[in-house]
């Protein structure tokens, strides 16, 4: 008995030996080149094309696709004398990807993620050894797979994204078989910084800045600036920021720049203005003359 493994796709050859012991050596007795093949108990799972090869020792057919993984019968028959005899199982494969408990989230540049182990991404499915080597891809892009596959698991490094939205995953064996998970990656651009108020500031004096635009989570450190000053953050959500900037730098134009969590930047240029406090000058008039 033979014990084989194939894509789900089908469409490879099957090879069926006599047993060499036997006299003769005979794969059924007096069966013909039109020999009936199965795979599983459905007419619709014939393997197709069967020849009679190596004088009488073999078999050969190409086997049929599958609509569900598992391990059938082989079985051949002579369709004249309906000799009938079992000579092994097939075990049918595809890869599929199990759901994870939660979306991964990634900067357009994956490599500027200062959390490494979120740099990459590890599915968990079943991946039957035989459908190696795998390819993954996220979107369009080819994710580099780390490591050696298993089984029941595939690593790969996420690849950089021109634009930030949702992406999908695919695999794929070496049977041109995938399989595909979707939504499961979503990629968050930098942040922008559309306006600050209030401006123009004076110089030497504390304030509390508002800056609107679209923010993801922020930096641990020092994760607003104004020129080279950091602006304390007392509260921020996904489109609001507002902080404390102590005493004010000198009188002129600075840029204000808000670091996301994975260290991508947005600056407004010249979002804040300074200017020096107004000196009043008191002029006292001489007393008029005698």
């Amino acid at each position: 008995l033979i014990s084989v493994s194939g894509p789900l796709s089908g469409g490879t050859l099957l090879t069926i030996s006599a047993d060499p012991t036997a006299s003769p050596a005979r794969v059924v007795a007096g069966i013909a080149n039109n020999a009936e093949v199965t795979i599983g108990d459905s007419s619709s799972s014939n393997c197709t094309d069967p020849k009679i090869v190596n004088g009488g020792t073999g078999l050969t057919c190409t086997i049929p696709s599958f609509t569900s993984a598992g391990t059938y019968s082989i079985k051949v028959k002579n369709p004249t004398t309906y000799q009938e005899v079992t000579a092994g199982s097939y075990e049918t494969f595809a890869p599929s990807i199990a759901t994870p408990s939660a979306i991964s989230y990634s900067p357009l540049n994956p490599s500027t993620n200062p959390t490494v182990s979120e740099r990459v991404l590890t599915l968990n499915g079943t991946f039957n050894t035989l459908g190696q080597p795998y390819t993954v891809k996220v979107g369009a892009a080819s994710c580099p797979i780390s490591g050696t596959p298993t089984s029941t698991s595939i690593t790969c490094n996420l690849p950089v994204q021109t634009t930030a939205g949702t992406y999908s995953i695919t695999v794929t064996d070496k049977y041109n078989q995938t399989a595909t998970l979707d939504g499961w990656v979503t990629y968050v651009g930098p942040p922008t910084v559309s306006s600050v108020s209030p401006t123009p500031l004076i110089t030497g004096s504390s304030y509390t800045l508002t800056i609107s635009g679209t923010f993801n989570p922020l930096a641990a450190s020092n994760p607003v600036t104004v020129g080279a000053n950091t602006c304390s953050v007392i509260y921020n959500d996904t489109s609001t920021i507002q902080c404390i900037i102590p005493s004010g730098p000198a009188a002129g134009n600075y840029n204000v720049k808000v670091k996301d969590k994975y260290n991508q930047t947005g600056v407004l240029v010249n979002g804040i203005t300074y200017e020096a406090p107004t000196t009043t000058t008191t002029t006292t008039a001489a007393p008029p003359g005698p």
